[in-house]
């Protein structure tokens, strides 16, 4: 039960995610740029999942989706629409981009610079605001960070949320 009522915790920024970010940045000048973390074994992931496929990639800023699982048929689903795409471990996201959760969305600014890293929604099963965040960045307005609501992905953060193994049952020599 506590994991439908407690959130992830917001995630650490650090260099890692600083110079991804500044890479894609670099890749479009000029422009925002808005990455999405999803888990192809998270609810809330789906929600948003659906929510982007339904809207397509946005034409005024750049957009990737970081995906956590079996690809297909997401990638195809999402390049189709016109999202960036890449597919990435637990271990890989935690290793390369110091994120441990999912469904989180993290804007960068045309420097590079994050501007917001956070959930989707006020609420747990709420529509989507990830439109109405960039476009209040982009008009220079700070934006408190919604809550992470989703999944933890990295085995360190199962760990810590759910020491038990309740939600994130680990058999023994494997991994999640």
């Amino acid at each position: 039960m506590a994991g439908h009522l407690l959130t992830l915790p917001k995630p650490h920024i650090d260099a890692r995610l600083r110079h991804n970010l500044e890479s894609a940045v670099a890749a479009h000048p000029g422009s925002w740029f808005v990455l999405h973390v999803l888990a192809e074994d998270c609810q809330c992931s789906q929600g948003v999942l659906a929510h982007l496929l339904a809207r397509g990639a946005a034409s005024w800023f750049s957009e990737k989706v970081l995906f956590i699982g079996s690809d297909e048929p997401a990638r195809s689903q999402l390049v189709a629409r016109g999202f960036a795409f890449e597919s990435i471990t637990p271990e890989g996201l935690q290793a390369r981009y110091g994120l441990e959760g999912a469904p989180m969305m993290v804007v960068a600014n045309p420097r590079g610079d994050v501007a917001y890293s956070g959930g989707y929604s006020s609420s747990r099963w709420g529509q989507p605001e990830d439109l109405a965040i960039v476009r209040a960045l982009t008009r220079g307005t700070e934006v408190e960070a919604l809550p992470l609501f989703g999944c933890a992905v990295s085995q360190e953060l199962q760990k810590r949320l759910d020491p038990l193994g309740l939600k994130y049952p680990v058999a023994s020599g494997s991994t999640p």
